[in-house]
């Protein structure tokens, strides 16, 4: 198991111990693990949090010329991940001529092209990315290390992604909860049944079923049921 992993799995995101910025350094004391990002793409906003959070054991200096050359406009981890419901390697991304130039440039500044991201969600439209990269760039077993980890590299970034939400929004003012009808309308589709079905267990009619499904589906920031479901049971809703 990773170095940090199981920090997050086997302990409650509400202890104010918790900080993503020393959750994503304790997962990189190892002798895999060279750097390792928590990015929010997307999301309300406060003062204490003006966009962009980040999160990263990178040098200054590169996230520094990251953001002042405007790099994410060509950032094929972050073009890739825009639309990925599931976490990926970075070497299963075809790259453009421009985003290998960017690639290059992150190595000059000790960054490198060979990484693992892991998308993540959650209410009030907030996506995000976790980012994994090896020490050794030209590290041979690195698909095989992320293949034995996945499944706790995955929990790990959903988990991250609870802390940095709270960190940008200690209060909850932005973030959108389902209402009680729309809990009770993602629970039953999650154990198969259709619209009409719902509409007789609570006794509503079948059109503001759909509403309520509609306006969960937003509220989860998914574009299918299966991807509300799947979200909806990340974060304990079913």
């Amino acid at each position: 198991m990773l170095a940090g992993i199981e920090l997050v799995d086997q302990t409650s995101t509400k202890s104010p111990h918790l900080n993503v910025n020393e959750l994503i350094r304790k997962i990189c004391e190892n002798e895999i693990i060279g750097s390792a990002t928590f990015y929010m793409m997307c999301g309300a906003y406060n003062s204490y949090y003006p966009f962009p959070y980040i999160k990263t054991t990178h040098s200054p200096e590169w996230i520094s010329s990251y953001f002042v050359n405007s790099l994410m406009k060509v950032d094929p981890i972050l073009r890739f991940a825009r639309t990925a419901e599931n976490s990926f390697l970075w070497s299963d991304i075809a790259l453009t001529s421009a985003e290998e130039k960017m690639m290059e440039h992150a190595l000059g500044f000790g960054g490198g092209a060979t990484g693992f991201s892991v998308p993540t969600f959650g209410t009030g439209g907030y996506r995000g990315l976790f980012s994994l990269c090896p020490v050794n760039e030209f590290v041979s077993d690195w698909p095989k290390h992320i293949a034995k980890n996945r499944k706790g590299i995955e929990n790990f970034a959903s988990n991250l992604h609870l802390l940095a939400q709270r960190e940008i929004d200690p209060n909850g003012e932005y973030s959108t909860n389902l209402s009680r009808r729309e809990i009770e309308c993602l629970k039953l589709i999650a154990i198969g049944k259709t619209y009409t079905e719902i509409a007789t267990i609570l006794d509503i009619s079948a059109n503001t079923v759909r509403s309520y499904v509609r306006e969960l589906r937003l509220k989860l920031n998914s574009t299918t049921l299966a991807q509300a479901v799947a979200r909806g049971c990340v974060m304990g809703l079913v």
